[in-house]
Protein backbone atom coordinates (compact mmCIF):
# COMPACT_ATOMS: atom_id res chain seq x y z
CA UNK A 1 0.00 0.00 0.00
CA UNK A 2 0.94 3.55 -0.37
CA UNK A 3 1.79 5.34 3.00
CA UNK A 4 2.55 8.62 1.68
CA UNK A 5 0.28 11.44 1.44
CA UNK A 6 2.08 12.33 -1.63
CA UNK A 7 1.76 8.88 -3.31
CA UNK A 8 -2.14 8.94 -2.46
CA UNK A 9 -2.85 11.83 -4.00
CA UNK A 10 -1.20 11.23 -6.86
CA UNK A 11 -2.72 7.45 -6.86
CA UNK A 12 -6.16 8.89 -6.19
CA UNK A 13 -6.10 11.58 -8.96
CA UNK A 14 -4.27 9.23 -11.28
CA UNK A 15 -7.50 7.25 -10.70
CA UNK A 16 -9.86 10.22 -11.32
CA UNK A 17 -8.10 11.07 -14.42
CA UNK A 18 -8.34 7.81 -15.51
CA UNK A 19 -12.39 7.26 -14.62
CA UNK A 20 -12.75 10.71 -16.25
CA UNK A 21 -10.75 9.41 -19.13
CA UNK A 22 -13.09 6.58 -19.55
CA UNK A 23 -16.18 8.72 -18.76
CA UNK A 24 -15.44 10.76 -21.41
CA UNK A 25 -14.30 8.18 -24.13
CA UNK A 26 -18.12 6.20 -23.79
CA UNK A 27 -19.36 9.50 -23.96
CA UNK A 28 -17.83 10.33 -27.27
CA UNK A 29 -18.04 6.44 -28.70
CA UNK A 30 -22.06 6.57 -27.76
CA UNK A 31 -22.37 10.10 -29.42
CA UNK A 32 -20.41 9.06 -32.64
CA UNK A 33 -22.61 5.87 -32.75
CA UNK A 34 -25.79 7.95 -32.50
CA UNK A 35 -24.45 10.28 -35.10
CA UNK A 36 -23.39 7.12 -37.58
CA UNK A 37 -26.95 5.69 -36.97
CA UNK A 38 -28.73 8.96 -38.36
CA UNK A 39 -26.27 9.01 -41.10
CA UNK A 40 -27.25 5.60 -42.26
CA UNK A 41 -31.17 5.96 -41.39
CA UNK A 42 -31.09 9.20 -43.45
CA UNK A 43 -29.03 7.80 -46.32
CA UNK A 44 -31.56 4.56 -46.65
CA UNK A 45 -34.50 7.42 -46.81
CA UNK A 46 -32.86 9.36 -49.51
CA UNK A 47 -31.86 5.87 -51.49
CA UNK A 48 -35.31 4.77 -50.45
CA UNK A 49 -37.15 8.01 -52.03
CA UNK A 50 -34.58 7.80 -55.06
CA UNK A 51 -35.95 4.39 -55.92
CA UNK A 52 -39.34 5.44 -55.45
CA UNK A 53 -38.98 7.94 -58.08
CA UNK A 54 -37.58 5.81 -60.05
CA UNK A 55 -40.14 2.93 -60.12
CA UNK A 56 -43.07 5.82 -59.97
CA UNK A 57 -41.38 6.72 -63.49
CA UNK A 58 -40.99 3.41 -64.93
CA UNK A 59 -44.87 2.91 -63.86
CA UNK A 60 -46.11 6.15 -65.15
CA UNK A 61 -44.26 5.59 -68.56
CA UNK A 62 -45.99 2.67 -68.73
CA UNK A 63 -49.47 4.01 -67.52
CA UNK A 64 -49.19 6.73 -70.29
CA UNK A 65 -48.47 4.50 -73.39
CA UNK A 66 -51.19 2.27 -71.84
CA UNK A 67 -54.13 5.29 -71.87
CA UNK A 68 -52.52 6.42 -75.59
CA UNK A 69 -53.61 3.00 -76.66
CA UNK A 70 -56.62 2.68 -75.19
CA UNK A 71 -57.57 6.49 -76.51
CA UNK A 72 -56.60 5.51 -79.69
CA UNK A 73 -58.31 2.06 -79.70
CA UNK A 74 -61.85 3.98 -78.43
CA UNK A 75 -60.98 6.40 -81.21
CA UNK A 76 -60.55 4.44 -84.10
CA UNK A 77 -63.59 2.10 -82.82
CA UNK A 78 -65.70 5.40 -83.44
CA UNK A 79 -64.44 6.16 -86.82
CA UNK A 80 -63.86 2.31 -88.25
CA UNK A 81 -62.28 2.19 -91.66
CA UNK A 82 -61.00 -0.74 -93.60
CA UNK A 83 -57.24 -0.12 -92.50
CA UNK A 84 -58.42 0.44 -88.51
CA UNK A 85 -57.05 -2.60 -87.10
CA UNK A 86 -53.62 -2.54 -88.66
CA UNK A 87 -53.53 1.38 -87.75
CA UNK A 88 -54.27 -0.31 -84.18
CA UNK A 89 -51.54 -2.86 -84.30
CA UNK A 90 -49.32 0.04 -85.48
CA UNK A 91 -50.11 2.62 -82.22
CA UNK A 92 -49.52 -0.56 -79.74
CA UNK A 93 -45.87 -1.54 -81.43
CA UNK A 94 -45.07 2.06 -81.30
CA UNK A 95 -45.64 2.20 -77.54
CA UNK A 96 -42.52 -0.06 -77.62
CA UNK A 97 -40.21 2.19 -79.12
CA UNK A 98 -41.42 4.80 -76.30
CA UNK A 99 -41.07 2.65 -73.30
CA UNK A 100 -37.75 0.01 -73.70
CA UNK A 101 -38.20 -1.18 -70.18
CA UNK A 102 -41.56 -2.23 -71.44
CA UNK A 103 -42.15 -6.14 -72.10
CA UNK A 104 -45.54 -6.09 -74.27
CA UNK A 105 -48.31 -4.03 -75.00
CA UNK A 106 -51.65 -5.79 -76.28
CA UNK A 107 -55.35 -4.27 -77.26
CA UNK A 108 -57.66 -6.56 -77.26
CA UNK A 109 -62.08 -6.41 -77.98
CA UNK A 110 -64.51 -8.62 -77.14
CA UNK A 111 -66.04 -10.73 -80.46
CA UNK A 112 -67.93 -8.30 -83.21
CA UNK A 113 -67.37 -5.39 -81.19
CA UNK A 114 -64.17 -3.35 -82.78
CA UNK A 115 -65.29 -3.35 -86.11
CA UNK A 116 -68.09 -6.38 -86.22
CA UNK A 117 -65.57 -8.17 -89.23
CA UNK A 118 -64.70 -10.86 -87.32
CA UNK A 119 -65.88 -13.62 -89.03
CA UNK A 120 -64.95 -11.89 -92.12
CA UNK A 121 -61.14 -12.16 -91.40
CA UNK A 122 -61.43 -14.90 -89.24
CA UNK A 123 -58.04 -17.21 -90.23
CA UNK A 124 -56.95 -14.38 -92.49
CA UNK A 125 -53.38 -12.94 -92.09
CA UNK A 126 -52.67 -10.78 -88.71
CA UNK A 127 -55.75 -12.28 -87.05
CA UNK A 128 -56.45 -15.29 -85.25
CA UNK A 129 -58.53 -18.40 -86.34
CA UNK A 130 -61.98 -16.08 -84.72
CA UNK A 131 -60.89 -13.19 -86.47
CA UNK A 132 -61.43 -11.26 -83.03
CA UNK A 133 -59.77 -8.02 -83.15
CA UNK A 134 -56.73 -8.03 -80.82
CA UNK A 135 -53.04 -7.53 -80.92
CA UNK A 136 -49.88 -8.62 -78.65
CA UNK A 137 -46.72 -6.88 -79.53
CA UNK A 138 -43.89 -8.00 -77.12
CA UNK A 139 -40.16 -8.21 -76.71
CA UNK A 140 -38.66 -11.72 -76.92
CA UNK A 141 -34.36 -12.14 -76.68
CA UNK A 142 -33.70 -8.79 -78.28
CA UNK A 143 -36.27 -9.01 -80.92
CA UNK A 144 -40.10 -7.71 -81.44
CA UNK A 145 -42.38 -10.35 -81.95
CA UNK A 146 -46.21 -10.36 -82.25
CA UNK A 147 -49.46 -12.65 -81.32
CA UNK A 148 -52.69 -11.93 -83.38
CA UNK A 149 -55.89 -12.40 -82.19
CA UNK A 150 -57.62 -13.17 -78.43
CA UNK A 151 -57.38 -16.62 -78.18
CA UNK A 152 -57.65 -18.03 -74.44
CA UNK A 153 -57.51 -14.62 -72.97
CA UNK A 154 -61.00 -14.52 -71.25
CA UNK A 155 -59.21 -17.26 -68.71
CA UNK A 156 -56.66 -14.67 -68.21
CA UNK A 157 -56.33 -12.29 -65.13
CA UNK A 158 -54.90 -9.94 -67.12
CA UNK A 159 -57.98 -9.64 -69.39
CA UNK A 160 -61.01 -10.71 -67.14
CA UNK A 161 -59.77 -8.14 -64.33
CA UNK A 162 -59.83 -5.30 -65.95
CA UNK A 163 -63.00 -6.07 -68.10
CA UNK A 164 -64.88 -6.89 -64.94
CA UNK A 165 -63.69 -3.94 -63.20
CA UNK A 166 -63.17 -1.45 -65.87
CA UNK A 167 -60.06 -0.71 -64.06
CA UNK A 168 -56.37 -0.39 -65.43
CA UNK A 169 -54.22 -3.63 -63.83
CA UNK A 170 -50.40 -4.01 -63.74
CA UNK A 171 -48.93 -7.02 -63.90
CA UNK A 172 -46.15 -8.78 -63.95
Amino acid sequence: MIKTIKGKILLGSGLLTLVGFCVLASVNIYSSYRNAESAVLENTRLLAANQAGQIQRLLGLSYDSAQVISEVAVALRSNVFEGARHLLSEQVKAQLHNNPDAVGYWVMWDPNVFDGHDATLAGQPNNDKTGRAGVYWYRKKGAIAVVWGAEGAEQSDYYSIPHQTGKPMLTE
